[in-house]
C-alpha cells in the first residue's frame, strides 16, 4: 500500500491530518487507537493515500472506510454494504433497522424498512445505460449507494455524508463531513490521483443518467 515514494513531506503530511482530527475524523473509532491512527494516516498520506489499517472484515480501523466491492454491489449487495455501517448511521441519528436487497431478473431496489429504492430496472437501463459508452451497473450501483445513505443522512441532519474511493472490485465507501472532504480538496496536491474520493454528484455526471427516486 505504501509502495510510492514519498507524495507529501512528513511536515505537510502532519499538519494535514492534524487539522482531519481537529474537525472530528476520530469520533468513530475506538479512543484506544486514536495515536495508532493518526500514525498510520499521517504515514498514508506521505505517500499519496489516505488510509488506515483494516480488519478481518476490511473495515478500516478509523470505522470512516467500508468495503463497496461495485462488482457486488450491482449484483444485489447494496443493503448488505449498508448493514456494515449501521451503528454508524445510528450514531448519526439514523436509526435504521432492516435493509433488504430485492433483486429478480427484471428489477433491483433496496428496502429499508420499508422504504423501497429503485437500483435498476430493464427499462432503465434500456433507456439509459446501454445508450451512453462506459456507463455501466457498476457505477449505477456505487452511486445509488451513495444516494441513498445520504439521503438518509441529510434527513436527519448529520453533517457526514458518504464517498467513493477507488472503485470497481477495490471500491470503498468513505465517511467525511463537508468540512472535512473541502479540507481534502485544498490539499489535493498531497493526494494520488486515483486514490481520490467521489462524490455522487461526480458519479452522477459521469453516468449521463436522470434522477432515479424511491418508488
Amino acid at each position: 500500500m505504501f509502495s510510492r515514494k514519498n507524495q507529501g513531506s512528513l511536515k505537510q503530511a502532519i499538519l494535514f491530518v492534524d487539522e482531519l482530527i481537529g474537525m472530528g475524523y476520530l469520533k468513530f473509532s475506538d479512543e484506544r487507537y486514536h495515536s495508532t491512527i493518526r500514525d498510520q494516516l499521517i504515514e498514508s498520506v506521505q505517500q499519496g493515500y489516505i488510509y488506515t489499517e483494516i480488519d478481518e472484515n476490511c473495515v478500516g480501523l478509523d470505522r470512516r472506510s467500508y468495503p463497496a466491492d461495485s462488482e457486488e454491489l450491482a449484483e444485489g449487495n447494496i443493503g448488505e454494504c449498508i448493514r456494515q455501517f449501521l451503528s454508524i448511521l445510528q450514531m448519526e441519528k439514523v436509526p435504521i433497522e432492516n435493509v433488504v436487497d430485492q433483486r429478480s431478473q427484471e428489477r433491483y431496489e433496496v428496502v429499508i424498512d420499508g422504504r423501497a429504492f429503485l437500483i435498476y430496472d430493464d427499462e432503465y437501463v434500456h433507456k439509459t445505460l446501454d445508450i451512453h459508452h462506459g456507463a455501466d451497473l457498476w457505477t449505477l450501483a456505487s452511486l445509488r449507494t451513495l444516494e441513498i445513505v445520504n439521503l438518509f443522512l441529510e434527513e436527519a441532519g448529520s453533517k457526514e455524508r458518504l464517498y467513493f474511493h477507488r472503485g470497481g472490485n477495490d471500491g470503498y465507501v468513505w465517511f467525511l463531513t463537508e468540512d472535512m472532504y473541502q479540507h481534502y480538496l485544498n490539499h489535493l496536491d498531497l493526494i494520488i490521483q486515483n486514490e481520490q474520493f467521489k462524490t455522487s454528484s461526480q458519479m452522477r455526471e459521469a453516468l449521463y443518467v436522470p434522477e432515479c427516486d424511491d418508488k
